[in-house]
């Protein structure tokens, strides 16, 4: 975990494009046969789909989010973070978190996409703000989402939203799909090439520490080796 933890450290913010950018560096650097495939690259993976959904994800919303790993818990997986300005306290943030937990839908999983859901969420209870995201892996499969989003909201899930995000391009550049399969309707495409290319609008890395009541300090961070096997 100690690799883990220097390739993705806690208790830091990424942008959801520096993200990415790191994580084809990491493929680049090791390997993508030991990245896409190695159980220590697993929280790795993680990030990288919970970036892509929140590049989707800051199209739908108009925020500007950060994505950060879990370590110590068994879940979620990984954050959505975002500020807002604070009521009280000039130049003050409030932090708002979603907690995300990842499950991939890859070619090899047993039976549909509305079968792998309830799969995931069966006997489960999580918490209003818990965020269930499909990171699809199926290449060439077409899905009819908008009947997975009747099928699966005639359940009681306990969890706050469900999203599925992944590639839905046939061409030379990647596009990708946040979607909505639960509560509310919301979906947009994006080209993750364009979107890696795009000059950074958020700073690469920050840190946050608590403040007055709730007011969030944030610091910026600058350089983060890739570390070694």
């Amino acid at each position: 975990m100690e690799f883990e933890k220097q390739l993705y450290p806690p208790e830091i913010g990424m942008s959801p494009q520096f993200a990415m950018m790191r994580f084809k560096s990491a493929m680049a650097k090791y390997g993508q046969q030991k990245v896409l495939g190695e159980s220590r690259f697993q929280k790795a993976r993680e990030i990288w789909a919970t970036a892509a959904f929140l590049t989707g994800l800051s199209k739908l919303t108009e925020k500007t989010y950060w994505v950060a790993p879990e370590y110590n818990d068994q879940t979620p997986d990984t954050y959505g973070i975002s500020f807002k300005p604070h009521p009280k306290f000039e130049s003050g943030k409030i932090k708002e978190v979603l907690a995300i937990e990842v499950s991939e839908y890859e070619q090899h999983a047993f039976g549909d996409l509305v079968e792998a859901v309830k799969g995931k969420l069966n006997g489960k209870a999580y918490p209003e703000y818990y965020v269930l995201l499909i990171y699809a892996i199926r290449p060439g499969e077409k899905v009819n989402l908008e009947q997975v989003f009747q099928e699966l909201s005639k359940e009681a899930f306990s969890v706050g939203e469900i999203f599925l995000v992944g590639s839905v391009s046939t061409g030379a550049k990647y596009v990708y799909k946040t979607v909505s399969l639960f509560r509310k309707k919301a979906s947009v495409d994006f080209c993750l090439d364009d979107e890696l290319a795009k000059k950074p609008t958020q700073p690469e890395m920050i840190s946050w520490s608590r403040g007055l009541e709730d007011d969030t300090m944030i610091v910026e961070r600058y350089v983060l080796k890739l570390p070694d096997l």
